[in-house]
C-alpha cells in the first residue's frame, strides 16, 4: 500500500468521512488521482465510496442533516476553526459548542491538558476518537441533556443547569446568521445554551463563515458587545462598523 493511501485511510480513522476535494488539496495531487485512490482503496474493501468522497467501510453510507452540513463551505469553516483552536493555551478549560465550524476547533487543538466542556456530540467524539491515537492531551466533559441526532447536540434543562455550573478561560460558538445588530441562530435550546457559554466565559468567540453574514435567523442569541473576538474567512463588512460595539471586538480573519 502506498503513502498516500496510508495517509487517506489515517485520516479516515480520525474523521470516518473524506471527500475529494479535501484530500486532494491536503495531498497536492489532482482530485482524479485521490480517485483513483478511492477506487483502488474501495476495491480493497478498506472504505466505501460515495459521490465526492469516502466512509470507513463500517460506517453507514446515508448522511444525517449535520454530516451533510460538514460539506458545505468546508474549506472556510476549517480555517476558521484552526485558528480559533490556536488560541488555546495549555490548561485552559474551554466550552465548545453546537455547529460544524466548532468542530474544526476540535480537531486542531494543539495545547496539553486542555478541560473542554461541550454540548456538541460529534465534538465529543472526536476528541474521545482524536485522544485514543494520542492527538488530544486533555479531558473531555460531555453535558447531559436530551439528545438530538440530526444536530449532534444535546440541550434542555440539564444541558442549562451544568452550564451553570460552569466557568470558561475561553468559549468557542457558532451562529445561524451575524447582522450590524445582533447573532442569531435557529434552535431555542441551543441558542440558550450558547448564550451561557458566552456569559460564563473570560473570552468569547463567535464564529462563521461568509455565508452567515447578513443573515437573521428567528432566535436571537446574544448581542454584539457579549464578544471579545469574531473569527471569520473575511473581512469585517464596512456597514458592521455603524455599530460601536465592533469597534471593541477584536475580528480575526480565518
Amino acid at each position: 500500500m502506498n503513502q498516500r493511501h496510508l495517509l487517506i485511510l489515517k485520516e479516515l480513522e480520525i474523521r470516518n468521512k473524506v471527500l475529494v476535494t479535501e484530500m486532494a488539496q491536503k495531498l497536492n495531487v489532482t482530485p482524479e488521482t485521490i480517485r483513483k485512490d478511492f477506487s483502488i482503496l474501495a476495491m480493497k474493501g478498506s472504505l466505501k465510496r460515495f459521490h465526492g468522497g469516502a466512509v470507513r467501510s463500517n460506517e453507514f453510507i446515508m448522511e444525517s442533516k449535520f454530516k451533510k452540513k460538514m460539506t458545505t463551505y468546508y474549506l472556510e469553516k476549517e480555517r476558521v476553526g484552526k485558528k480559533a483552536a490556536s488560541y488555546i493555551k495549555d490548561g485552559d478549560c474551554v466550552a465548545i459548542g453546537m455547529g460544524t465550524t466548532t468542530l474544526h476547533v476540535a480537531r486542531y487543538i494543539k495545547a496539553r491538558n486542555v478541560t473542554v466542556v461541550t454540548n456538541s456530540l460529534a465534538v465529543a467524539n472526536l476528541l474521545t476518537e482524536l485522544s485514543d491515537v494520542r492527538r488530544f492531551e486533555g479531558e473531555v466533559i460531555q453535558l447531559g441533556g436530551a439528545t438530538n441526532s440530526h444536530l449532534q447536540t444535546v440541550s434542555g434543562p440539564w444541558t442549562i443547569h451544568m452550564l451553570s455550573q460552569c466557568q470558561f478561560d475561553l468559549s468557542f460558538v457558532s451562529c445561524g446568521g451575524i447582522t450590524k445588530d445582533g447573532v442569531y441562530d435557529f434552535h431555542n435550546d441551543e441558542s440558550s445554551a450558547s448564550s451561557l457559554m458566552i456569559q460564563n466565559s473570560k473570552n468569547a468567540f463567535l464564529l462563521f463563515d461568509s455565508s452567515k453574514i447578513g443573515v437573521k435567523a428567528n432566535v436571537p442569541m446574544s448581542s454584539i458587545s457579549s464578544f471579545q473576538y469574531m473569527i471569520s474567512n473575511r473581512t469585517i463588512p464596512s456597514e458592521f462598523l455603524s455599530n460601536d460595539h465592533f469597534k471593541n471586538i477584536q475580528w480575526i480573519e480565518g
